[in-house]
Parts: structure tokens; sequence; C-alpha cells
């Protein structure tokens, strides 16, 4: 085989190589350039949709965090009329202790003298006018 000047062409690194040894580089190269390509497109095709799939993320747990915030803010209002409600409690026990330390010893006076008459009417019968009771009893 003779091996013309034609047929040799220089490298990157000054080795002489044959031309078709050129061109079956250059192809390989060119097919690594192309599967280099398409395996740039897939991860950028990959990124696209991490990326679109962490902001649909972002939105969720955004909505979640709102959700959360709403629910907060209505556990803290019924609290709030949880407290007031007691408060209010305490306020109307308050008064009504009032109410009967004023009327307790009126009705426990009159619930003895009711008692009393009741035990005089069991021991005596009535006489002949039973809507009279004695002076005394009262």
């Amino acid at each position: 085989m003779n091996i013309s000047s034609s047929d040799i062409s220089a490298t990157a690194t000054g080795v002489f190589m044959p031309a078709f040894l050129t061109i079956v580089l250059s192809e390989k190269h060119i097919e690594d350039a192309n599967a280099s390509k398409d395996f740039r497109k897939l991860i950028l095709n990959w990124k696209d949709t991490v990326e679109t799939r962490i902001a649909k993320m972002e939105e969720q747990i955004a909505g979640v965090k709102e959700n959360f915030d709403k629910l907060h803010e209505g556990i803290l209002g019924k609290v709030g009329e949880y407290d007031k409600n007691v408060k209010d409690i305490g306020v109307e026990l308050k008064a009504l202790e009032e109410v009967f330390k004023r009327i307790l010893p009126g009705f426990v006076e009159n619930v003895n003298e009711l008692s009393r008459i009741t035990g005089y009417l069991k021991k005596k019968p009535v006489a002949a006018n039973p809507g009279t009771i004695p002076k005394k009893i009262i």
C-alpha cells in the first residue's frame, strides 16, 4: 500500500494519520457530538421537568401554609370565644351568688317556719275552723 502525501493529514498532536482514519475519527466525533447534544437535550428536558415539579410543590406548600395559618387563626378565635364565655359565666355565677346571699336567709327562715307549722298541725287536730293557726306557732 502506497501512502501519498495527500492521504496523510496532521492531527492536533502533530502525529500524521492517513486520510481515511481522519474521516472515520471525524465521523465518530460527529456521532459523539450528536449523542452529546441528545444527552444534553435529555438533561435539559429532565431539568425543566424537575423545575416544574419543584414549582408545583412550592405552590402546594404555600397552599398548605396558608390553610394552616387560617386554621390557626380559627382556633385562636374559638379559644378567645371560649375564654369570653367562661368569663361571662363567672360573672353570672357571681351575680347568682349575690342573689342567693340576699334571698337564702329569708328562704331558710320561711322553710323553718313551715316546718314548725306542719309539726304543730301533725300533733294537734285542727278545730272547727281549719284556717286559723295560733299566733304562738308563727
